[in-house]
């Protein structure tokens, strides 16, 4: 076996362990208690060891947020390949696969304290702001797909409308909140409005 292969798996072994700790540490104790320190106590890995993979503490945010949109990315492509060639039962069913994704803890917690780090970090906001244009990619595609006479400019701002829309649904249907039990209701007026919106553009 060549060694190199081996360290290499070691390696990314390692990464994997850092960036999910990296997670649960945002999402169990905020963005206001993330240190490089505290993220490699958690993966059980020495900080020196941890800086070894992610030099700085902006690098292993934006290998975090890289590792979980594609994580995301996956679930889209997964959902569009299972709803068929019709692009409105793709938007339905990514608008309702985003919806009980909300429901969920991890997301509920992890998210809201991506926004309040880019509150108060620049660097952060950058970050986010890539990750949320991959999301967006998909979207755009889709509304595409739904009206192919709209212009690029209107699809993209559709886009952000609908993704700003469904995250911000996050206080009121995520996990313990007081509407969570509405939340397929809510993504079926979601799904209405947004093709009323793609439809009536041009």
């Amino acid at each position: 076996m060549d060694p190199t292969r081996k360290t290499s798996k070691k390696a990314q072994q390692t990464a994997s362990l850092i960036l999910a700790a990296a997670e649960e540490l945002m999402i169990e104790e905020g963005y206001h208690n993330f240190s490089i320190r505290k993220v490699a106590t958690k993966a059980g890995v020495t900080a020196g060891n941890l800086q070894y993979h992610f030099a700085t503490k902006a690098r292993l945010i934006e290998a975090m947020l890289d590792h979980c949109i594609g994580r995301y990315l996956e679930l889209f492509a997964r959902t569009r390949a299972e709803s068929g060639d019709d692009p409105r039962e793709q938007l339905k069913q990514l608008v309702h696969v985003i919806f009980k994704d909300l429901n969920t803890s991890t997301t509920t917690r992890f998210f809201p304290e991506l926004w309040s780090l880019s509150n108060h970090e620049p660097y952060a906001t950058e970050l986010m702001d890539e990750m949320y244009a991959k999301y967006r990619a998909v979207l755009v595609e889709v509304i595409q797909a739904v009206n192919p006479r709209l212009k690029p400019r209107v699809a993209d701002q559709l886009a952000l409308f609908m993704s700003a829309s469904m995250e911000g649904h996050t206080v009121f249907i995520g996990y313990n909140k007081p509407w969570q039990q509405d939340t397929q209701e809510m993504a079926d007026l979601a799904v209405l409005s947004f093709l009323h919106l793609i439809d009536g553009s041009g």
